[in-house]
């Protein structure tokens, strides 16, 4: 819909929300809202968020209204069981994984490893999880 009014030149709207991962796609269009925000309202958003997400040919084109971010938790006391250290790369990561998930399966603990493919190019693997809910404070989780 945004991408009509656009195209169209529509000054139906003087707001658009809009993600900022459309940045680049509609940032053409949008006008610099340093000409229309005071500065003191665009010093309360940091800058290296506003360069990430808000800016387009050196103008801001939007503000922050949400801030999305990705966590990932890792069992420590199955770490520690077979010393190991929490991982840093996504390749250490699935490495541990299997790892431990291999451990535990000779054990007769069941573990469930979560390859969650969700929009773009984010890739999140949640291993553990379910070990500790399942196993350790026994909540039948099926």
């Amino acid at each position: 819909m945004i991408e009509n009014f656009l195209q169209k030149k529509s000054v139906k709207y003087d707001i658009y929300f809009f993600f900022d991962s459309f940045t680049e796609k509609y940032g053409q269009d949008l006008v610099d809202l340093e000409e229309y925000l005071p500065k003191e309202h665009i010093d309360l958003f940091d800058q290296s968020l506003l360069n990430i997400s808000c800016i387009y040919n050196h103008k801001i084109v939007g503000m922050p209204v949400t801030v999305d971010m990705n966590v990932l938790y890792s069992n420590k006391n199955l770490l520690e069981k077979y010393d190991k250290k929490p991982p840093k790369t996504w390749d250490e990561l699935i490495e541990t994984g299997k790892y431990i998930k291999e451990k535990e399966e000779e054990l007769n603990n069941y573990v469930v490893g979560f390859n969650g493919m969700f929009s773009g190019t984010t890739l999140i693997i949640f291993l553990f999880y379910f070990t500790y809910i399942y196993y350790i404070k026994k909540i039948d989780i099926y």
